[in-house]
């Protein structure tokens, strides 16, 4: 598994082994063969990424690459790193939140009612049911 900084000249790669796949940790994502995206991976077996096995190497060390995550590993990878690393997504959502609240508002001021449901896409009640 590889991150690469386009800017920088240094990756970080996740240690993966194809060992012990059926006691996978809580920090650790598995790659069955059977998965939709296995293919994409190049992995010749199925494989478990050590995701609190971190290292940062030179990208000039890199040889070749290998394969990808596509989107549904890449979305585990991304929920047991945050949990591995002890990363708090509460401020980050919180802040959403926040900033979805005030857009509300600002629409609502904006356009009344009528434009919040055209926002959810949803259409008004009928007069005699407000």
């Amino acid at each position: 598994m590889l991150h690469v900084d386009r800017r920088s000249a240094e990756c970080v790669l996740a240690f993966i082994t194809s060992r012990g796949i059926g006691q996978a940790a809580p920090d650790e994502v598995v790659i069955l063969q059977s998965h939709p995206e296995f293919a994409m991976t190049g992995l010749a077996a199925s494989s478990k990424i050590r995701a609190a096995k971190l290292v940062t190497l030179a990208t000039s060390l890199l040889t070749r690459w290998l394969g990808r995550l596509g989107p549904l590993l890449g979305h585990d990878l991304d929920r047991v790193l945050v949990d591995a690393l002890g990363i708090n997504t509460v401020p980050f959502r919180e802040s959403g939140r926040r900033d979805e609240r005030t857009r509300l508002a600002r629409l609502h001021q904006a356009g009344g009612v009528q434009a919040l449901l055209s926002d959810l896409e949803l259409s008004p009640p009928p007069q005699g049911e407000r």
